[in-house]
């Protein structure tokens, strides 16, 4: 049985999309799933294998480990140099050191680390002679704190998470290059108790790593390490976390955690927190009921003492920002609320925090995941998104401040007034290790951050807890000596936990970190540790008096160094987790980028004997556009071959070869299905590919040439400028500064080709008027979108009755500047894209098919339930009427339903009677039927698109129905002037209106307020209509969203511009429409091809740049997405318009 051109024509673009998604796949793989997430994690136990593990410490045995025999006699042997220069013999010396280290000299019994109890022996020796008492507090080790890795410092800890918490919401406008703005410095209280409570509170810049999502953050937070960029797109159902975290650590410690708020907690740890107060996240139109939940549960649960961690995680910022952006009243509102909570809850911490009460040792942590710009969006790693503020408070204050060289800010004071430079800076990569240190827990296998010094020394558990009475000139020396010796401690652990994790990193994964980079790591923890033993060994003898305090002074400057050195190890383990951690995967890369270049070549070749077809259509031609017996010999047999090839090798590597031939044999049998999967796409390809110089007419028995090489007419201008516009438009891909300005580059190119219609209309004295408003109706849409994105007004878009208050924020607007809006944005284009649907139909109501009669009807029925949805929320929002809470709610929720079931009816019913005329009647019955079909589905998606794009989707839709029509008025010039000719018509009149068509679709992307990063998704137009969130529900309508004016509409519309070119009067001249839409979209997707392989491309070679992940990844990701939205409609469009028969 002969295949038609149509079914032809449906294999090859269901071919291509093959093609596409296999090289999208396997660039994928390589690009962004690079980072192997290992299943180990830290036990109490593994500190024995420590070359610094504190020797006092309980292991679950009484037999001291190896390791921490020789820590304890390195400190031994410091001792004995101490009494070297003492005034005590060496045997009463010892004697007493002996008792101090066994703990029998600290008056209460109580064992205490080495580190205290050496310095509290050289206080007790160099006050022997003097008088001085040494008095240790009765909580100096007690019994609930159990020992793990660290001595652990606080009891308990709260952690209030304030979602999108931007650094100026904190800082004041001195901090910012905006100046002054309302939002800012809005939490003041956190300002008042730095300046009145240092060193007990302080303030950070909290630097998050992209992509600054929740999810990721969350798990960054938890773990200690970097999640993979590709975890972003489980931002709408977390997975639980495999890898080792503080949440299942503090389960294992038998701490029970207490979590209210955002449920991203409860998908992240679904078994490991003891109580959960989940509330719904993803309804970012809900200003207040997750904050009012939190609420509700924290302040009980401060009164309470049976939890040790206590998680309340805020959203209102997040969601006022996503919503209104930054600069909305309801942002100041929302600030505002969470200042006197804050306050509050400072306030019954301070209550409950007296002695024996269940605050007396609690840490206080109030800090955001990320940041937020000012339209409210995040997920890139600009400043704005990865600036956030921490701030932490003991309820105890500490006895001593850190020396400047461990302080990350260049000032001693302790103000947020005092300059940016006084802001010290924590990298959220360190937050996990700090706070397991505090806690006493094993850090987490899998983190490589640093236990920050300042945080750490927040806590006064952390200092010593003896006095000299009386006190000393030398005492602040000696308890700042006994904290460095503790922190050197809990540092030297850390960087151990962080090269054991490379190490095992590096035999356990598939991507290995470059081998030099590791040694230079290795080699900064050997210097460490030998700069440690240095030290020690020109540790100098004491003397008392005033030879004692040089003695001390000489001490802090050994250990600082000490600490400094480990520092600098571990900075360099987190510089090099940043470069590394997701290693590229080079073979997949590459293997994807040249699939997608043969790809764009078997386009090419395609469309080129879809051209060389002509008017009548013949078998010989219709099986060389795609030869399916070929393709698939040829694919099955290279994939068959290479099966063979590889076990073969692999079983002879076993027996005799060594060498890396046979590793790498060895790696592709372990990869077989990739293995396999690609030789099927590149052999496909170049199957198809290789018939390029056999393209043989069967029955004449003449060959084929290229028309566009062989033509000997000269180029036509239009044609050149519109292939190279392309070229441009797929190099300027390359740059990030032509990226960030993709929608300024493709108004320009088309307001390029519009001189060219212009020119063309001049020298034809004809449709002149057109040209002219087509180029003023382009600078329309650019003014309209480019210009700059911005929320919606507050007043446009009230959720719930919670977000309207007696305050008058969102009185912005009168009732008659309401009505004259509605009325010039939204109802007027409306009616007026009524009128001209409802016009077309009446022109075509004696067509038999009477496909257009429901659109006719139902289209403008929708939208008039689009504008009283818009206008219910405006007036409600404003109470200028009173609905009553019905109405409301029938209008905000049940219009949008209704709108959405139109389009979807519609659809329906255009498509079965698209398919059942065209597969019925006769080839002129049929291209009317191709036409108005067109039309019905355009038409059917209007509304539901219109409506997720917001107030001025009307306007633009008007602009670019009018844009479109002036285009198709343009293009039926060259169909007139070759009709007067008596020419057939060329085959070039059905690709370059596609290029017209493809940079006004890029067109519309940018201007309704899409961009190419995460943060440009539209998450509230996923909620028009719907409270509650459903993932397949509210996916589909963000992809609507995102993809309806640029993807869905103009697909659909194709056949309008083709039809725009045909003459149905006279058919012996050109082919069957049919034939000229397949041309139309392989024309179109052939250009959205050549721009997702530039942006491929790009993302390849820049795969180490700086913004690599906030701005080549991201458009990587839209374009191949948007690629294979492309390949999946026009697959749908050709079975509704072209059907195999």
């Amino acid at each position: 049985m002969k295949a038609s051109f149509e079914s032809r024509l449906f294999l090859l673009l269901l071919y291509i999309t093959f093609l596409h998604a296999g090289a999208i796949f396997f660039f994928t793989r390589g690009f962004l799933l690079t980072r192997t997430e290992l299943s180990h994690f830290s036990l109490c136990h593994d500190a024995h294998s420590a070359p610094c593990a504190p020797a006092a410490f309980s292991f679950g045995s009484d037999v001291q480990p190896p390791a921490a025999q020789q820590h304890s006699m390195d400190h031994r042997k410091l001792e004995l140099e101490f009494c070297s220069g003492s005034n005590l013999d060496s045997a009463t010396c010892t004697s007493q050191l002996s008792q101090l280290a066994d703990g029998q000299a600290l008056g209460e019994g109580k064992g205490a680390d080495l580190g205290f109890a050496r310095k509290n022996a050289e206080l007790e020796l160099a006050g022997a002679d003097s008088g001085i008492e040494l008095k240790v507090d009765a909580e100096a080790a007690d019994p609930k704190l159990s020992k793990c890795w660290t001595e652990p410092a606080v009891k308990r800890v709260v952690i209030m998470i304030i979602d999108a918490l931007r650094f100026d919401f904190v800082a004041p406008s001195t901090y910012s290059n905006l100046g002054a703005m309302p939002w800012m410095n809005k939490l003041k209280i956190l300002q008042e108790l730095v300046d009145k409570e240092a060193p007990a509170a302080t303030f950070f810049k909290f630097i998050s790593d992209p992509p600054t999502t929740t999810l990721q953050r969350l798990k960054g937070l938890m773990t200690g390490g970097l999640p993979t960029f590709i975890d972003i797109g489980h931002s709408f159902g977390a997975p639980a976390i495999v890898e080792d975290n503080l949440i299942l650590q503090l389960k294992r410690m038998g701490k029970r955690v207490v979590m209210m708020g955002d449920d991203t907690w409860l998908q992240l740890f679904p078994n490991d927190l003891a109580e959960v107060y989940p509330f719904p996240s993803f309804n970012v139109k809900d200003l207040h009921t997750v904050d009012n939940g939190v609420i509700k549960e924290l302040f009980p649960a401060l009164h309470r003492d049976n939890w040790d961690v206590l998680i309340a995680h805020f959203l209102g910022v997040d969601h006022v920002g996503h919503i209104f952006g930054v600069e909305s009243p309801l942002m100041v509102e929302k600030l505002e609320q969470y200042n006197a909570i804050i306050e509050k809850v400072i306030s019954l911490l301070r209550d409950l925090s007296k002695p024996g009460s269940p605050h007396e040792d609690t840490l206080l942590i109030i800090m955001g995941d990320h940041g937020q710009t000012l339209n409210g969006d995040h997920g890139g790693g600009t400043a704005e998104e990865v600036e956030t503020a921490l701030f932490a408070m003991s309820m105890r204050k500490p006895r001593g401040f850190l020396p400047q060289q461990l302080r990350s800010s260049p000032c001693n004071s302790f103000s947020v007034d005092s300059g940016d430079d006084c802001i010290s800076t924590l990298p959220q990569l360190d937050f996990a290790p700090t706070l397991a240190a505090l806690l006493g827990l094993p850090f987490p296998f899998g983190s490589v951050g640093r236990v920050n010094p300042e945080l750490y020394a927040l806590s006064a558990g952390t200092w010593p807890n003896f006095q000299l009475i009386p006190p000393q000139p030398h005492e602040t020396f000696v308890v700042l000596i006994e904290w460095l010796e503790r922190y050197l401690t809990v540092l030297c652990i850390n960087s151990w936990q962080v090269k054991r994790y490379f190490e095992v990193y590096e035999a356990s994964a598939l991507s290995k970190f470059p081998a030099e980079q590791l040694s230079s790591l290795n080699d900064l923890y050997v210097k460490s540790h030998l700069l440690a033993n240095i030290i020690r060994k020109n540790q100098g003898p004491a003397q008392i008096g005033t030879g004692y305090e040089e003695f001390l002074h000489k001490r802090i400057s050994n250990l600082t160094d000490e600490i400094l050195s480990f520092s600098s190890f571990l900075k360099a383990a987190g510089l090099l987790a940043r470069s590394q951690w997701t290693q590229f995967g080079d073979v997949y890369m590459a293997v994807g980028v040249l699939t997608l270049i043969v790809s764009v070549a078997v386009h090419a070749v395609a469309l080129q004997r879809l051209f060389g077809i002509g008017i009548d259509i013949k078998e010989g031609k219709l099986v060389q556009l795609l030869p399916v017996r070929r393709v698939s010999m040829t694919s099955i047999g290279s994939a068959a071959m290479m099966i063979i090839i590889v076990i073969a090798f692999h079983s002879l590597s076993k027996n005799r070869l060594t060498n890396p031939f046979a590793r790498s044999v060895n790696s592709l049998k372990d990869e077989l299905p990739l293995t396999v999967f690609g030789v099927l796409l590149c052999s496909s390809a170049f199957s198809y590919l290789s018939t390029i110089e056999r393209s043989y007419n069967i029955k004449a028995g003449h060959h084929m040439t290229f028309q566009w090489l062989l033509n000997s007419k000269v180029p036509d201008i239009k044609n050149c400028a519109a292939i190279l516009f392309v070229i441009i438009h797929a190099c300027s891909l390359l740059s990030n500064s032509f990226i960030l300005s993709e929608g300024q580059v493709a108004s320009f190119l088309l307001a390029s080709l519009g001189l060219l219609y212009l020119r063309h209309a001049i020298q034809e004295r004809s449709k002149l008027l057109q040209a002219i408003f087509f180029l003023c109706l382009n600078r329309a849409l650019s003014s309209i979108g480019l210009i700059g994105i911005v929320k919606d007004a507050a007043v446009q878009v009230p959720v719930t009755n919670e977000i309207s208050d007696s305050s008058g924020s969102y009185a912005r607007w009168d009732g008659w500047a309401l009505l004259l809006s509605a009325v010039g944005l939204t109802s007027l284009p409306l009616i007026l894209l009524s009128w001209m649907l409802r016009q077309h139909a009446f022109r075509n109501r004696e067509a038999k098919h009477g496909i257009l009669f429901m659109p006719a009807i139902a289209v403008p029925s929708a939208y008039t339930l689009i504008i009283i949805h818009w206008l219910a929320m405006d007036l409600s929002g404003i109470h200028l009427v009173d609905m009553g809470d019905f109405m409301y709610e029938f209008s905000r929720l049940q219009l949008p339903r209704m709108v959405y079931a139109t389009s979807i009816v519609l659809t329906f019913v255009a498509a079965f009677i698209s398919w059942r005329s065209t597969t019925q009647k006769g080839k002129s019955y049929r291209d009317e039927v191709v036409k108005d079909a067109a039309v019905a589905l355009v038409a059917a998606w209007s509304p539901t698109i219109i409506l997720l794009v917001g107030r001025k989707g009307p306007l633009i839709a008007c602009l670019v129905f009018f844009a479109v029509q002036c285009l198709v008025d343009l293009q039926s010039l060259k169909r007139l002037q070759q009709e007067m000719a008596m020419e057939k018509t060329d085959n070039d009149m059905y690709s370059v209106p596609a290029v017209d068509w493809n940079f006004l679709a890029i067109l519309l992307f940018f201007c309704t307020g899409h961009r190419c990063t995460f943060d440009g998704l539209r998450y509230p137009a996923a909620f028009i209509g719907f409270d509650d969130f459903n993932l397949y529900r509210q996916g589909a309508l963000l992809a609507i969203d995102t993809f309806g004016l640029s993807h869905v509409l103009p697909i659909l519309g194709i056949p309008l511009l083709v039809a725009a070119s045909y003459s149905v009067s006279d058919i012996t001249k050109q082919a069957p429409l049919t034939l000229q839409i397949g041309k139309a979209y392989l024309s179109f997707g052939m250009m959205r091809a050549v721009s997702a392989t530039f942006a491929t491309i790009c993302a390849a070679l820049q795969r180490r740049h700086l913004m690599v992940w906030g701005l080549f990844a991201p458009k990587y990701v839209f374009d191949a997405i948007g690629l294979l939205v492309t390949d999946v409609l026009l697959v749908i469009a050709t079975l509704l318009y072209c059907p195999p028969r």
